[in-house]
């Protein structure tokens, strides 16, 4: 109760606080100023508390009442009409000071009609900045920046009969985060099955660009749950204080939540791990089978290569001069290449 006080009061100081800096500037003018500027200073004071009124009154104001069963636009209206009414007659039944009478034509002291009018004007202020403290400890603030929270808060399964607190919105809210996740993550185990397969089937097309989309949505999760997890952690440290019975059983189930939905990130980014290195597996294994044979082929000619290069050379030979010295020569390199290769089959090497 003190502390809501306090930042009441702090709130309605800071409000005093730019009233009497904003008056402060008549203290820059020696004389009167021009009628111009004064026409600018009105406009733009007109300006900023009409924008005021719309963006901080009117449309917060026509929000809460499409909750309602009337339309959302007929509490406002009918709220500001009678803020006109009041004001109109406040106009009619107190006296004024205009500019071209002096204060003792007045019926009030000039000094008076000043407070009047400064209390008349603060009691708006001092209404909206006490409805916003009021209405601080039963109001959730959201920041959502992608419409994800949005989506979150309409798949919302709220009790009906029983008006959830802010904290109890938060403790579904923090619930709905993260009850779609389980079968996201049974669908990434689904598709790091099937690249698995694939491995195993000499199947590989596109395996680096599927594997590395999946391994993105992994780290993302992954980082999404860590920082889920952190603030579960916080809330529960501070749920004595911030939360209700209720609310702190539903955080609880959410911290736990989100630690098997991590594990579970964690395993399935492992699992993605050892699908690479059955990839790679499989890469080298090919490579090898590539060098095998490429290594048996460079055995059987290196005979033909030795045999061309003996005869190749400038000498007189005399089986050169033989009448089968060139048939002889061919069925010695077929029969060195049979050889070889009966020799590879029975080594099972081809």
């Amino acid at each position: 109760m003190l502390q809501s006080l306090g930042w009441a009061a702090l709130g309605t100081g800071f409000t005093f606080l730019m009233t009497a800096l904003g008056a402060a500037m008549v203290f820059f003018f020696a004389g009167e100023p021009r009628p111009h500027f004064q026409k600018t200073l009105l406009g733009f004071a007109a300006g900023v508390m009409t924008a005021a009124s719309v963006w901080s009154l009117l449309l917060p104001a026509i929000d809460r009442a499409a909750e309602g069963a009337l339309p959302d636009w007929l509490p406002a209206a009918g709220g500001m009409l009678l803020g006109v009414v009041f004001l109109s007659a406040l106009d009619a039944l107190l006296p004024h000071l205009r500019r071209d009478r002096t204060w003792q034509d007045a019926s009030w002291r000039q000094t008076t009609l000043l407070m009047t009018a400064i209390t008349l004007h603060n009691v708006p202020e001092g209404m909206a900045v006490g409805l916003a403290f009021a209405l601080a400890g039963e109001s959730l603030l959201l920041v959502d920046h992608n419409g994800y929270a949005a989506e979150c808060l309409k798949q919302l399964t709220l009790p009906t009969g029983h008006a959830l607190t802010a904290d109890e919105l938060l403790a579904e809210l923090l619930a709905a985060l993260t009850q779609n996740d389980l079968p996201m993550l049974q669908g990434l185990e689904s598709r790091l099955t099937t690249l698995e397969q694939g491995v195993l089937a000499d199947d590989t097309d596109k395996f680096i660009h599927k594997m590395s989309a999946i391994r993105r949505e992994l780290n993302r999760e992954n980082r999404f749950y860590a920082q889920l997890g952190d603030f579960a952690e916080t809330m529960q440290e501070d749920a004595a204080e911030l939360l209700g019975h209720r609310a702190q059983r539903r955080v609880g189930y959410f911290a736990r939540r989100v630690g098997t939905l991590r594990s579970e990130t964690q395993m399935l980014r492992e699992y993605a791990t050892q699908i690479s290195g059955e990839y790679q597996a499989q890469v080298d294994i090919l490579q090898n089978r590539v060098m095998k044979l490429l290594t048996i082929v460079t055995t059987i000619f290196l005979p033909l290569s030795l045999i061309v290069g003996w005869y190749g050379m400038n000498f007189d030979m005399p089986e050169l001069s033989w009448e089968y010295g060139y048939p002889v020569i061919i069925v010695v390199a077929v029969a060195v290449v049979v050889l070889l290769v009966r020799y590879f089959r029975r080594k099972k090497w081809l």
